[in-house]
């Protein structure tokens, strides 16, 4: 399941909001997914922390990074190093 929602608490988790302070957030149950939701789980237990975050690595609208030269036209358009 996904969907859109405010984040109640932007600056504890900065890295899963949204500049609107939104998130989408992608639930899992036990139902769907028992093997990733027992990872899920065990993360928790681990760090304390309920969310895992899921990111790639893709400029907007195009596939993801897939090679040196990808990552090098990513980082001119991002301005961000990728080394």
């Amino acid at each position: 399941m996904q969907f859109v929602a405010r984040c109640r608490t932007p600056n504890l988790l900065p890295g899963i909001c949204h500049v609107d302070n939104t998130s989408r957030v992608q639930t899992v149950t036990a139902q769907d997914n028992p093997k990733f939701r027992a990872l899920l789980e065990a993360w928790y237990a681990v760090s304390g922390c309920p969310i895992l975050m899921n990111t790639s690595l893709n400029v907007k609208g195009e596939p993801l990074v897939n090679s040196w030269a990808d990552a090098l036209r990513w980082q001119e358009i991002n301005g961000v190093s990728v080394y």
